[in-house]
C-alpha cells in the first residue's frame, strides 16, 4: 500500500504512518485463518510536496528566513533611528520645509536599502552553499544550508524583502518611544516573541485557539511564513491567490507603519 502525505510536516507524518501501519497489521491479522502464516503489509510513502526523505530543516528553512530577517532588521532599524534622534539629526530635519511623512518615508527608503542587503545575505545562506577548502590549520568547511526550494527563489526573496520593509517602518515607529538602546531591545518580547509563537513558525495557525488565531491574522510574520511556505515548499508563483494576498497584506502593513510613524513624530515634537 502507498500512503501519500503532504510532505510539509515530517514530524506529524511519522506518527501518522505508524498509526496506519498498526491498523493494517491488525486488519491483516484478523483476515488470516488460524494456523496460517501471518501477513506483513508493506507500506510505501509518497508525498505531494518535497520528497519522502525531507527533514525538518527543509520545512523550517522558509520560516526562519522570514523570522530572522524580521528580527535583525527591526533591531538594527530601531537602534539606528534612535541614534538619529539622540544625535539631533531628526530635529534639524524637522526644522526644514520637509514634511514628517516625507522624513519617515526617506528613512524607510534608506534603511530599506540596507534591509534588502541583509535579506539577500540570508537568502543566499539558506538556499546556497559555498565549500571553503582547508587553509593551514583550519579544516575545510561549508557555508550555507543549501536548502532546495520548489518555487522561485526570486519570489521568496520578494516576500522576505516586503516583510523586512515592514520591520523597518515598525522599528522607526517604536523607536520614537525609546530613550536608550536598551529600551529598544526591550521591545523584543513585545514584538518578536509573539510573532514567533503565533505566526505559524512552530505550528500551523489553524491549530491555535480561536482568539489566538484572530491575533495571529494581524501579525506580518503570519503572512510572510504563509507565502514563503507556499513558494518554497509547494512551488507557488505570483499567479497563486495565496501569494498575491500575502504580498498585498505585507505591503499594506509597511505603508500603515509609515503613516503611524509620521504621526508619532508629530506628537513627540509637539
Amino acid at each position: 500500500m502507498t500512503v501519500i502525505t503532504a510532505g510539509t510536516d515530517p514530524v506529524s507524518d511519522g506518527p501518522r504512518l505508524a498509526a496506519v501501519g498498526a491498523l493494517l497489521r491488525a486488519a491483516a491479522k484478523s483476515l488470516v485463518p488460524p494456523g496460517a502464516a501471518p501477513l506483513t503489509p508493506e507500506i510505501k510513502r509518497d508525498t505531494v510536496y518535497l520528497t519522502p526523505g525531507a527533514d525538518q530543516l527543509d520545512v523550517l528553512a522558509p520560516v526562519f528566513l522570514g523570522l530572522f530577517a524580521y528580527f535583525f532588521v527591526f533591531i538594527l532599524t530601531g537602534i539606528s533611528f534612535l541614534r538619529e534622534r539622540v544625535g539631533g539629526t531628526l530635529e534639524r530635519l524637522l526644522a526644514t520645509p520637509v514634511t514628517r511623512g516625507e522624513i519617515v518615508l526617506g528613512y524607510s527608503i534608506g534603511f530599506g536599502f540596507f534591509a534588502t542587503i541583509q535579506v539577500l545575505v540570508l537568502t543566499l545562506f539558506v538556499l546556497g552553499s559555498l565549500d571553503v577548502p582547508a587553509i593551514g590549520p583550519i579544516g575545510a568547511f561549508t557555508i550555507g544550508l543549501n536548502v532546495q526550494t520548489a518555487g522561485s527563489p526570486a519570489i521568496a526573496f520578494l516576500v522576505a524583502v516586503l516583510l523586512a520593509i515592514g520591520a523597518v517602518n515598525l522599528g522607526i515607529f517604536l523607536s520614537t518611544f525609546a530613550r536608550t538602546e536598551l529600551q529598544v531591545l526591550q521591545f523584543i518580547p513585545i514584538v518578536i516573541l509573539p510573532q514567533a509563537v503565533l505566526g505559524g513558525v512552530f505550528w500551523p495557525v489553524d491549530r491555535l485557539p480561536d482568539i489566538l488565531q484572530t491575533i495571529a491574522h494581524v501579525l506580518p510574520v503570519t503572512y510572510a511564513v504563509d507565502a514563503l511556505r507556499a513558494v518554497m515548499l509547494k512551488g507557488a508563483d505570483l499567479g497563486s491567490s495565496t501569494v498575491q494576498t500575502d504580498l498585498l497584506v505585507l505591503a499594506g502593513i509597511a505603508l500603515f507603519f509609515v503613516v503611524l510613524g509620521a504621526r508619532t513624530i508629530k506628537r513627540e515634537v509637539a
